[in-house]
């Protein structure tokens, strides 16, 4: 039974932000997540422009792989183990698991170049390779053998716990479940659970596919749930007791943040009405959102109560991205006024 350390969370106290600062000679920190034991990973850019993967531990941060080129952090699963892309000079990008302080690179064979996208409890890793045939292929990485999925244009999916991977590809645009290849319907997998309930996004809506049985989660009236765009932007979107984030729109054209779980959606836009979309929810059901209007700011939703995060100096538009899978702390940046300028935070 895996036990992750999970890192300790002050009771009843207000949430604060911290500054997470680029390494040294760098810029522009970006988290993109969280694990149990609160190390936050993400990017930042060298003094060269390159992007580069980093952590932090405690507010310091940490250039993941400095011998590279260039690098990206994904995701990571429960015991730290990080997945990503790097690239040495001169070469080709690598898919790579960083762990321990180790890189490994993973390179299907007869691939050119490879991308890591996922990774689960287990230490499985989802990623996609251009093969020396010219087409785009999704593997599983497992015990060190690779295990194709598919080959097509723009494949792309979710990896569970149990091994089990949704995917899709742009030129079929069904999604299946590997193992076996059991059809789930139209659309993209947008995130699966550890008990392989499978959320789907298709035509700016959303469905939860549940041992055979696909529910669309509705919407707030104006006909559109979805999540956000591209394959890493934000999540998890969906948690392992089926409680799934989104974004609707209102009968009046408004975006709202939402949550669904059980045949129920719910509205967790703070009053007054403001412009909301929803981010990211974790093991305990806490959500984050960001609000744009009547002025931009973030909160965290539990159980019916809402939590602003304080943004520094009360100006530009935050967007946390990193939610710890159990706390309630997340992070991300604030973009400033003249969208130029960014600063990463921690709220905890």
């Amino acid at each position: 039974m895996l036990t992750p350390a999970v890192a300790s969370a002050a009771p009843h106290s207000p949430p604060t932000a911290r500054v997470l600062p680029a390494p040294e000679g760098g810029s522009r920190a970006e988290p993109y997540g969280q694990t149990a034991s609160g190390l936050i990973f993400g990017r930042a850019y060298t003094a060269e422009g390159n992007a580069a993967a980093v952590t932090w531990r405690d507010g310091t941060p940490s250039l993941l792989d400095p011998t590279a080129a260039a690098s990206v952090a994904i995701r990571a699963n429960l015991l730290d183990q990080i997945v990503g892309t790097r690239a040495a000079a001169g070469a080709e990008s690598r898919a790579v698991v960083w762990s321990n302080g180790r890189a490994r690179e993973l390179l299907p064979p007869g691939a050119v170049s490879s991308s890591g996208w996922d990774i689960n409890n287990r230490g499985d890793v989802l990623l996609t390779s251009v093969q020396d045939t010219g087409a785009t292929r999704l593997s599983l990485w497992r015990s060190g053998r690779f295990t194709t999925i598919t080959e097509g244009k723009d494949p792309r999916g979710e990896l569970s716990d149990s091994g089990k991977v949704a995917y899709s590809r742009a030129d079929d645009a069904v999604v299946r479940l590997f193992p076996g290849g059991r059809e789930l319907g139209p659309g993209t997998p947008v995130d699966i659970n550890a008990r392989n309930q499978v959320l789907i996004g298709h035509e700016r809506r959303l469905a939860l596919w549940t041992a055979g049985s696909r529910v669309d989660i509705g919407d707030l009236g104006g006909g559109s749930t979805h999540t956000g765009g591209g394959p890493v932007s934000y999540g998890p979107w969906l948690n392992d007791s089926g409680r799934v984030v989104a974004s609707s729109t209102t009968a009046n054209g408004e975006l709202h943040a939402v949550t669904w779980k059980d045949g129920v959606l719910t509205d967790v836009t703070p009053s007054p009405p403001n412009l909301s979309w929803g981010l990211a929810v974790n093991q305990a059901g806490t959500v984050s959102a960001a609000t744009t209007q009547p002025k931009p700011g973030l909160f965290l939703w539990t159980n019916g109560k809402t939590t602003a995060l304080p943004v520094p100096g009360g100006e530009g538009y935050p967007s946390a991205s990193a939610l710890h899978p159990f706390l309630p702390r997340t992070a991300g940046i604030v973009v400033g006024r003249d969208f130029f300028t960014s600063t990463a935070y921690e709220w905890r």
